[in-house]
């Protein structure tokens, strides 16, 4: 059975058991927006999320999963409505800065990085514009280890 096809029969069987299951996609299914499901090409199982144990243990009842292995560190985002400072020097302007809010799933990030740590004062003053920046957005679903990417990024094996 493919991936894709083994996510879709799982998936099914989560929904019967009274979750509620998302549209699944690249061979990963969420579950009640909690916890998520992924099938690598081998045919290995990942569950990770706060109902992780919950989703293993209907798996392992019903003869699907043989061994279990569920990830407990599943990502938690903490509630930071207004712009914080989550990194760097508490001089920005000396040694740059990385600062971050949430919206719900989702986490921002600006990496704050000053011009005349890479162009020295003079040119920096003539710029006019102390401070180059990187931003980033990341939902939670972007952070999963259930994805083998994930994983990867996190040293976890695949």
């Amino acid at each position: 059975m493919k991936p894709h096809e083994q996510v879709q029969v799982l998936s099914d069987l989560i929904h019967e058991a009274g979750y509620g299951v998302g549209s699944p996609r690249n061979n990963t299914v969420a579950i009640e927006d909690t916890t998520w499901l992924s099938v690598e090409t081998n045919g290995s199982v990942f569950v990770t999320g706060t109902q992780a144990e919950e989703i293993a243990r209907l798996l392992s009842r019903a003869g699907i999963l043989k061994q279990r292995a569920v990830v407990e560190d599943f990502v938690t985002l903490p509630k930071m409505f207004s712009w914080e400072q989550i990194g760097g020097s508490m001089q920005p302007g000396d040694g740059g800065a990385t600062i971050a809010r949430t919206r719900g799933s989702e986490i921002e990030l600006i990496d704050i990085q000053p011009v005349r740590e890479w162009v020295g004062d003079r040119e920096a003053r003539e710029v006019g514009f102390p401070f180059w920046t990187k931003r980033a957005e990341y939902d939670l679903e972007d952070l999963n280890p259930g994805f083998r990417d994930v994983r990867g990024a996190l040293d976890m094996p695949a």
